[in-house]
């Protein structure tokens, strides 16, 4: 975590909310007024496929290859900072699904 002096964007998920039930896709959505906001990553607890082969299947699905996130939910880099996760592939869950966000700061970014 940065001290409040590095410069770093902000903002709230406001979709999905608390208690939310979807199908086969759940609208994602960051609700920011930060206007430096480069690219939002969203990142979610659940089970699935064991990507990494260690028997964990719930777990924060993302992998960092070269240095770009894959296996998330999706990106987005642009206003409205809103996707569809397509959940038809995503087995039944026993426990609630988690959302994160992670938002880079256009300034703070080179790539």
């Amino acid at each position: 975590m940065y001290d409040d002096t590095r410069p770093h964007a902000t903002g709230r998920i406001t979709s999905p909310t608390r208690g939310t039930t979807f199908g086969d896709s759940l609208v994602l959505r960051l609700d920011s007024a930060d206007p430096d906001i480069a690219q939002v990553d969203f990142i979610g607890l659940y089970k699935d496929f064991d990507y990494e082969g260690n028997g964990v299947y719930r777990q924060w699905h993302y992998n960092y290859r070269y240095g770009r996130i894959s296996r998330h939910l999706g990106s987005v880099a642009e206003a409205p900072l809103a996707l569809t996760w397509h959940t038809d592939w995503v087995p039944d869950q026993d426990l609630p699904i988690q959302v994160v966000a992670r938002i880079r700061n256009a300034r703070a970014c080179t790539t």
